[in-house]
């Protein structure tokens, strides 16, 4: 009886392990596209959205980078980077350069966020859909 209890706990417990890594690559994937989208707009003339998406998304993978170092040498700025992860502001400025991109017909940087966009969004939800399908049969 221990055993199957045992087993069963293991089984869930690398589902979560699993699942946790395909989210933290999700995670790490639409800051990168959402730099490359706000370069994108840049290069096609758009100065001025391309420089705040490139911003922001600079200063959040920064502070991903930092939040790996020992605490006592994180920067101030860290701060920065949590208010932003936190308020969700990349997520609106993502949306806001995913209609304009639309609207003055930058196909290319629209691509790249929608993609950027869906991905972490069904790719979350397939994650928690996985994970409860696996509990209800444990």
């Amino acid at each position: 009886m221990g055993r199957a209890s045992e087993g069963h706990r293991e089984a869930s417990m690398s589902r979560v392990v699993v699942a946790a890594g395909i989210v933290g690559l999700l995670l790490f994937v639409e800051p990168p596209l959402d730099g490359l989208a706000g370069y994108l707009l840049f290069q096609e003339g758009h100065r001025i959205i391309g420089t705040i998406v490139v911003s922001v998304n600079a200063v959040i993978a920064a502070g991903v980078l930092f939040s790996f170092l020992p605490e006592w040498f994180h920067p101030r700025g860290l701060m920065l980077a949590a208010a932003i992860a936190h308020y969700n502001v990349n997520v609106w400025l993502g949306l806001v350069a995913l209609v304009y991109a639309v609207a003055v017909g930058a196909w290319p940087p629209a691509l790249v966020l929608l993609v950027g966009a869906v991905l972490v969004a069904i790719g979350g939800r397939g994650v928690v859909a996985w994970l409860s399908s696996g509990r209800s049969r444990l």
